[in-house]
């Protein structure tokens, strides 16, 4: 985890030459600041109402840390035990366990559904943590440039009968521009 969270600042140079629509997003500094407080420097820039840039890859990286945390109460720690922790990978494929993710969540269950063993769950994870990164990263720049709508929102909504779903539909037919 320290490690992919160490490599986010380097990458942003990149990501803006790819996407120069996110050169106002002070991501580097934001990322370093992520990185710092990580390793236990600058904490006082630890503040509420994160930017996205830096709260989607945190929102992956604790789902991965659950998992883990799954693995490690399941076959002892991903890394000290390899191939006890590689034979729990096989036995939930094999016993066609699902993953399931919502919004953000769809990075992390990827990660987690593909990976076949420790080390692939390392790296698809990383790669999980730098998707999010740039995802945030891109909505916050969407964000400050949509001055129409304001900040992105999502929600979700869940129904169990027929009749919630036909009052949802009705709900939502009264704003239409959702």
């Amino acid at each position: 985890m320290l490690d992919i969270i160490s490599e986010l600042p380097t990458r942003w140079n990149e990501l803006v030459k790819q996407f120069p629509k996110l050169e106002p997003v002070p991501g580097e500094r934001l990322l370093n600041d992520l990185k710092n407080w990580f390793q236990g420097e600058e904490s006082d820039k630890a503040t509420f109402g994160l930017p996205n840039v830096l709260l989607t890859p945190l929102v992956v990286l604790t789902q991965l840390t659950q998992f883990s945390r799954y693995m490690y109460l399941s076959s002892g720690p991903l890394g000290a035990s390899v191939q006890g922790s590689n034979d729990l990978f096989r036995t939930l494929a094999q016993q066609h366990f699902e993953t399931v993710g919502l919004c953000t969540g769809l990075l992390s269950a990827s990660a987690i559904s593909s990976a076949s063993d420790v080390a692939t769950f390392r790296q698809y994870g990383a790669v999980a943590v730098r998707l999010a990164m740039i995802i945030g990263a891109l909505v916050d720049c969407q964000d400050a440039s949509d001055m129409l709508h304001g900040p992105s929102k999502s929600f979700a909504v869940a129904w169990t009968s027929p009749d919630m779903a036909r009052d949802l539909v009705r709900v939502l037919d009264n704003f239409p521009e959702v």
